[in-house]
This record gives C-alpha cells, structure tokens and sequence, in this order.
C-alpha cells in the first residue's frame, strides 16, 4: 500500500472510531489538558496532524483496588504525531525500560490543529515540568510534580 492510501486510510478508521473518555494532565501553570483514551503502544493509531504526545506506564491503584492508573513517563510534541511517535523514536527503549516492558507502554495524545511549534514546545514543557517524566530532559523541584505522577481522573 503506497503512503497516501495508508494515510487516508489511517484517518478514515480514525474519523469513524467514537472518541473514548480521555484522560486529563496538568501543566506546571494549572492548565488542564485533555487528552485522548490511551492505547497500547503497539495499537495506537496517531492521527495526521500537530500535538503533543505522552508515553505512559500502567500502574497499580492505591486508591482503586483492582484498578488501575496511568503514569507519564515521556512527554513530546510533533508537526506530525503519526510520523514522529513511532517504535524508532530515540527514546523508545528508554521507554521501554521504565515502563517495564513493551507490554505496559502506553500512549495518548492531544491534537493540536494549527499550532505553532512554539505553541506545542511551551505546552510539553509546562506538561514536563509538572509531572517531571523521568525519560524527558527537564527536571523541576516541585512537590506537586511528586505528588501528582499520575494523570487527573
């Protein structure tokens, strides 16, 4: 299948698929993100567009048990989330490590249609210096970032 019929096709199952329940961050100037439902990295099909992504790990909840919650490790932005978020991303083994596995590597994402990559650049450090990801560059000293390793329910 050549590129443009894989795109179209691509975006034809993702126009037509109901958008499940999200699943929330918060940035480092209290902000609010939605983002989209997270799927196994192996069965995630990113759209064609700008936005910004986050490798997650699936954790054990204290406050649910039997449940479950999500934790960032890797927050990026891309012009294009389909081309850029891919198994030969350079962090992608480092994700692998601290998600303990291919496995239990997930992922979600927020398009950003129209946006300016400084735009997606300010949004994914904000979202970065919050929750200080443990694969990402930036590392804050904030108590909030320790407390909330987790998404917002």
């Amino acid at each position: 299948m050549n590129h443009a019929a894989h795109d179209s096709l691509r975006d034809a199952l993702l126009a037509t698929r109901p958008e499940p329940a999200g699943i929330r961050f918060r940035t480092s100037d209290n902000r609010v993100v939605e983002f989209s439902a997270p799927t196994k990295f192996d069965s995630t099909l990113l759209p064609n567009c700008p936005g910004i992504y986050v490798a997650l790990v699936r954790r054990a909840s204290l406050l649910n048990p039997g449940g479950f919650r999500f934790g960032p490790i890797y927050f990026g932005e891309a012009q294009i989330l389909c081309n850029r978020v891919v198994f030969g991303h350079h962090k992608f083994r480092e994700w692998c490590r601290a998600a303990g596995g291919r496995s239990n590597l997930y992922l979600a994402y927020c398009k950003m249609r129209w946006s300016s990559k400084l735009a997606r650049k300010e949004l994914e450090t904000a979202l970065m210096e919050y929750y200080e990801s443990p694969c990402n560059e930036i590392r804050s000293v904030s108590l909030a970032a320790r407390i909330a390793s987790f998404g917002l329910p």
